[in-house]
């Protein structure tokens, strides 16, 4: 499962980049 291994980081990284810009729009949405 190198797949997997190497996918699973990118995955988790790009659902914590999506809720930060969801954070930074709420935040900023006066």
């Amino acid at each position: 499962n190198n797949i997997l291994s190497f996918f699973s980081p990118i995955l988790m990284l790009m659902v914590c980049v999506f809720f930060v810009k969801q954070e930074a729009l709420a935040l900023f949405d006066d």
